[in-house]
């Protein structure tokens, strides 16, 4: 073995130039730190993109519910709505998921698993609609 070959291997990694001036990043250190920005971005982009837009298909949605009801009824509704329903669902879907996951399943199988509550969903969607038909033609 040549000295010049061992000198190679024992230098130490140089600073990636344009990284470096931001933080202390070396050669074999910078597509990962890149990766993990982009990866990162895309997650504050998604965020910050889809709230909006969820939220403003979500409140006309809601209020869709209550067009047969008295003032009354819409208010202790919203609350419980607000607070059980979208909390609730949020905390067990969660912890589906990482009850699914903590099983052994894989990614596929996960997406899978979402198909019942998600035709359980249009089950009860159709059912309120049909419900709201009546109680409308009786008003």
């Amino acid at each position: 073995m040549s000295t010049a070959g061992a000198e190679a291997r024992a230098a130490p990694a140089r600073p990636v130039p344009v990284l470096g001036r931001v933080v202390d990043v070396r050669e074999g250190e910078a597509g990962a730190l890149l990766w993990a920005f982009a990866y990162f971005l895309t997650l504050l982009l998604g965020y910050y993109l889809l709230r909006p837009i969820r939220e403003e298909m979500d409140r006309p949605a809601q209020q869709v519910l209550f067009t047969v009801v008295t003032r009354e009824e819409k208010y202790k509704a919203k609350t419980f709505i607000d607070t059980f329903v979208y909390r609730g669902g949020d905390t067990a879907a969660a912890w589906l998921h990482a009850g699914l996951a903590g099983a052994g399943l894989a990614l596929p199988a996960l997406s899978l698993s979402a198909v019942p509550f998600a035709l359980a969903s249009l089950g009860l969607a159709l059912w309120l609609a049909r419900r709201e038909r009546a109680l409308e033609a009786r008003a």
